[in-house]
């Protein structure tokens, strides 16, 4: 991450996934789409296998892309 200043905080921007047509959440959807998840983590999905949990958790985080990071590229560059 080359901004400091972004770290432990949602994005803010829009972004794009390099080498895939797919286009993440806009980032005034991001703080309510995570807040969505942490509660379906811990309540529709209390009775899943942990393995099961961690799994579903992390597929639908990563589509999120709630941060800025060194994979994606900032889409008005």
């Amino acid at each position: 991450m080359d901004k400091p200043q972004d770290r432990e905080k949602y994005r803010r921007i829009p972004v794009t996934v390099l080498g895939t047509v797919y286009e993440p959440p806009g980032p005034y959807l991001v703080l309510v789409l995570m807040e969505q998840l942490i509660n379906e983590y811990n309540e529709e999905m209390k009775d899943k296998h942990i393995i099961e949990k961690v799994v579903l958790f992390h597929l639908q985080f990563e589509a999120m892309h709630p941060f800025v990071d060194f994979q994606l590229n900032n889409s008005n560059s």
